[in-house]
C-alpha cells in the first residue's frame, strides 16, 4: 500500500512538472534586441574594471 501511494505521488509530480514546463519560454525571441554585455573583471590586469576585453 505504501509503495502504491508513493508511485501515485511521483506520477502526479512528474505530470505537474511536465505541464508547467510547456509554459516556460527560455531566452529572447528572434529579432529582439539584446542589451550590451558589461563584464566586471575579477582577476588579471583589468581587475575591478568594466573595460571591454575585445
Amino acid at each position: 500500500m505504501r509503495m502504491a501511494s508513493s508511485m501515485v505521488l511521483v506520477l502526479a509530480v512528474a505530470l505537474a512538472a511536465a505541464a508547467w514546463a510547456e509554459e516556460v519560454q527560455s531566452g529572447k525571441n528572434v529579432g529582439e534586441n539584446l542589451p550590451a554585455y558589461d563584464p566586471t573583471h575579477i582577476a588579471g590586469p583589468d581587475k575591478g574594471s568594466n573595460k571591454c576585453p575585445v
